[in-house]
């Protein structure tokens, strides 16, 4: 709910597939909260696209509230080149 605060930009949610945008993920409780009001206005989300999931390897951490994540990079992926470095 950044930028106008409003919870959804654009047109009404009720009845359309909605991907959630997240910067980092951790343990999804900002993502769960958004889910849970947007899938009450309506909206069907499925799939939440993150620049960097910190969750542990292997993890899912929005499986409980059938969320897919899709991050540009991991916690352990970046821990990998920190390694290397």
């Amino acid at each position: 709910m950044h930028g106008t605060c409003k919870l959804a930009e654009g047109a009404d949610v009720a009845g359309r597939r909605v991907t959630l945008v997240e910067d980092v993920i951790s343990t999804g409780g900002a993502v769960r909260d958004a889910a849970r009001e947007l899938r009450a206005a309506g909206a069907v989300i499925g799939v939440v696209v993150c620049a960097i999931d910190r969750s542990p390897a292997g993890e899912k951490p929005l499986g409980d509230v059938e969320l897919e994540v899709r991050p540009v990079l991991t916690k352990a992926e970046l821990d990998a080149v920190e390694a290397s470095g």
